[in-house]
């Protein structure tokens, strides 16, 4: 039989696996996203630069 404490620490240790799992996830997501701004933006300014001129 397992106490109220047990079952609460049981609790806290997967959430804070989830939390961690999903920071990892968030982070990979995130660096990704960013890899690809600079792919993105560099031909927009130039493209902006010769609609000025």
């Amino acid at each position: 039989m397992t106490t109220a404490n047990q079952q609460f620490e049981l609790i806290l240790k997967t959430e804070s696996r989830v939390v961690s799992t999903n920071l990892q996830n968030f982070e990979e997501q995130a660096n990704q996203y960013l890899a690809t701004l600079t792919t993105t933006l560099k031909p927009m300014m130039i493209l902006q630069k010769q609609k000025k001129k």
